[in-house]
């Protein structure tokens, strides 16, 4: 069952409820996302009047989904928010923020989303899954001592996208 916290729904469960499902997702087959919510991020997205109306701004041109990516809720973190059509509830996803700028970071989280939208994930959780590879992608690359100053080392995470993509449950799957 949700949980509505102003407009955020959460899980409700409890710490036991969270741990027995925890050890269930580790000894199964499927990738999942586990999200604890961030006090200060929840709070500043709510808060946020100015992404919430150029999301709800995009919607209104006509959109069926709008998404908003390189959003600062704090200095620590660097997120994706999206809002569907109809549903006017924002939906954040934040990763580590990393202090630099490599191009085609962007070309990599739209082919990620792209991607697992096409294998019928859910918008949020393609959204999620592009924000995290791109997250690693970008911390891989940095961490390189012989990166390249033009481009992100995919190469080096695809083997990670395609365990990830190969755990996600398919439409075919959930009938």
């Amino acid at each position: 069952m949700k949980l509505d916290i102003m407009g955020l729904q959460f899980d409700n469960v409890t710490m036991d409820e969270a741990a027995a499902r925890a050890e269930e997702i580790l000894a199964g087959e499927k990738t999942c996302y586990a999200v604890t919510p961030n006090a200060e991020i929840a709070y500043e997205a709510l808060r946020s009047d100015e992404l919430r109306a150029l999301l709800e701004g995009l919607l209104a041109l006509g959109a069926k989904n709008a998404v908003i990516t390189g959003v600062r809720p704090d200095e620590k973190t660097v997120a994706v928010a999206a809002m569907q059509a109809g549903e006017h509830r924002l939906w954040l996803h934040a990763t580590p923020y990393l202090p630099t700028m490599f191009h085609g970071a962007g070309d990599l989280f739209a082919a990620t989303a792209a991607g697992a939208l096409t294998l019928g994930q859910p918008l949020f959780d393609a959204l999620a899954l592009a924000a995290d590879y791109t997250a690693l992608t970008l911390r891989a690359t940095l961490d390189d001592p012989e990166r390249r100053w033009y481009g992100v080392n995919f190469e080096t995470t695809l083997p990670e996208l395609m365990r990830r993509l190969s755990l996600l449950p398919r439409p075919e799957d959930t009938t």
